[in-house]
């Protein structure tokens, strides 16, 4: 177990200092969110981008096939060695016709969850994990979802 924590805080550090030299309003990395069981299904897109604001030093906004945009933020690392994250996501209207310039859209918060990130599964252009929902907007109240989802999900760099 403690190699598996081990591995995953260097993968993390490993991204963090590969992104640092990205200014803060520019993508990191750049990839595809798809499917483990259908390599070749996407359902979005996703963006890395530097921080100082979090231990791991990255944060991912992901663009899902649905015109929605998730902000995905890692938290810790889990006993089994996956890295933990929230994430919210939100309907955005108005703007522009680019999703990336979010400049005059207005954002509204449809829902949220985990995502767990497993480092176990890297390989020089993908990770596998998983997310589900944990909760969804109604008017201005976070209600839990009573039987979440878990979802297998692949991110994949080009």
């Amino acid at each position: 177990m403690l190699n598996r924590i081990a591995r995953a805080a260097v993968i993390a550090i490993t991204l963090a200092a590969t992104i640092t030299t990205a200014a803060a309003d520019t993508p990191a990395a750049t990839g595809t969110l798809r499917y483990p069981s259908s390599p070749g299904a996407s359902w979005g897109t996703f963006q890395v981008f530097a921080t100082s604001s979090n231990s791991f030093g990255f944060w991912i906004r992901a663009f899902p096939v649905n015109q929605h945009v998730l902000t995905v933020v890692p938290y810790e690392v889990e006993s089994d060695g996956q890295i933990a994250c929230w994430y919210i996501e939100y309907a955005i209207t108005g703007g522009s016709a680019n999703l990336a310039q979010t400049e005059g859209w207005q954002w509204s918060e449809v829902a949220g969850g985990r995502v767990l990130i497993n480092p176990a599964t890297a390989t020089a252009t993908t990770v596998d994990g998983t997310t589900w929902e944990t909760y969804q907007m109604v008017n201005t109240a976070r209600n839990p979802d009573v039987n979440p989802r878990v979802v297998p999900i692949r991110l994949s760099v080009p």
